[in-house]
C-alpha cells in the first residue's frame, strides 16, 4: 500500500512541479472546465 501511495504522490508532485510550456494550446472559451457530475445542490435545495 505504501509503495503505491508513495508512487502516486511522487507522480502528482512531479506533474505539479512542471510549468506550462509555451506551445500548449489555450483553453476553449465558453466550454466547461470540468464535467458535470453529482453535486450537492439538488440535495440541499429543500433545506433552509
Amino acid at each position: 500500500y505504501f509503495l503505491v501511495f508513495g508512487a502516486g504522490t511522487f507522480y502528482l508532485l512531479r506533474l505539479m512541479g512542471k510549468p506550462p510550456e509555451p506551445g500548449e494550446p489555450d483553453m476553449e472559451k465558453g466550454v466547461p472546465t470540468r464535467a458535470a457530475g453529482i453535486t450537492p445542490a439538488p440535495a440541499l435545495g429543500g433545506r433552509g
